[in-house]
């Protein structure tokens, strides 16, 4: 049996979905003592908050991307697959 901890980022929309995202982190965590969820409401005040995301995507090995209603400005979410996939091409292209 392996104790190796495994990292989802979860990629939201915060000023809809940041609820939901508490939630799944609170879900999946509480499952199993292996899996750390990662939202972007876990950044400290001060600290650079475009760094801290791409610093944890790119420890991530599973990214879960909550899609909002509105679908006007997607940029963001982009952003983070396009990071995602590029340290983990392996995983991406296999979807």
């Amino acid at each position: 049996m392996s104790d190796q901890r495994v990292s989802m980022f979860i990629s939201h929309k915060v000023a809809t979905q940041k609820g939901a995202a508490r939630r799944i982190k609170q879900i999946l965590e509480g499952r199993t003592d292996r899996l750390d969820v990662i939202i972007c409401e876990e950044i400290v005040a001060g600290e650079r908050w475009r760094d801290w995301i791409a610093q944890r995507i790119s420890q991530a090995q599973i990214m879960l991307v909550l899609v909002p209603h509105d679908r006007t400005d997607l940029t963001w979410i982009q952003s983070e697959i396009s990071r995602f996939e590029g340290v983990c091409p392996t995983v991406a292209s296999s979807s």
